[in-house]
């Protein structure tokens, strides 16, 4: 079942729901920034907006932040990366260390 809602309340809600991604990305929460993807996903799909006009720069403000919250969410997939690589060359590392001999303490072999 679609609702129709009023394009302003519309777009605010779009508006509001990227600001609490962008908020939950900046304290690492990327569970709570991913439940609220799919909340705007579930809004996008269950409400239309009427054929009233925009107000004046709404649909800039939603578009820009639009645009930050794709900034923020690779920003953390690159920060998920550089840490990836870098435990894995952690573990390279550690891999090639000498293992622990069953001889016992260095000279009673």
């Amino acid at each position: 079942m679609t609702t129709v809602l009023h394009k302003k309340e519309y777009l605010q809600r779009l508006l509001e729901l990227s600001e609490a991604m962008i908020a939950a990305f900046e304290v690492g929460d990327v569970d709570m920034a991913g439940e609220l993807y799919e909340e705007r996903e579930r809004f996008v799909n269950s409400v239309i907006p009427d054929d009233d006009q925009a107000p004046d720069g709404l649909v800039d403000q939603v578009l820009k932040r639009d645009q930050d919250v794709i900034a923020a969410a690779n920003s953390h997939r690159s920060k998920m990366l550089d840490s990836a690589t870098h435990l894995k060359a952690v573990r390279g590392y550690t891999s090639g260390l000498p293992s622990v001999s069953d001889g016992g303490d260095w000279g009673s072999g």
